[in-house]
């Protein structure tokens, strides 16, 4: 018997309450005291997303003239480095 993941198909709406939800878990992920609890919250999300066929965009916060701006790593159109020194 083959052991495979579940994939499910969502409508637009139902994928938007996941996609916030599944922000929502990894914020709170970053408010953990220990770090493996934080470490397992994001396994969940990221196991809830591959289910969901939701991709994850890790986004950088840059501060630009008391402006704080996200924007997803390795740019918009993923043509910039994505060194977090620059």
């Amino acid at each position: 018997m083959e052991n495979s993941t579940p994939k499910y198909e969502l409508d637009e709406e139902t994928q938007s309450l996941i996609e916030v939800a599944l922000n929502c878990l990894v914020q709170l992920s970053e408010a953990q005291i220990e770090q493996e609890a934080g470490e397992n919250l994001i396994l969940i999300a990221n196991e809830i997303a591959e289910r969901f066929g939701i991709t994850r965009i890790d986004v950088l916060e840059e501060q630009h003239d008391g402006e704080t701006i996200l924007k997803p790593k390795g740019g918009i159109f993923g043509d910039e480095d994505d060194n977090e020194d620059n």
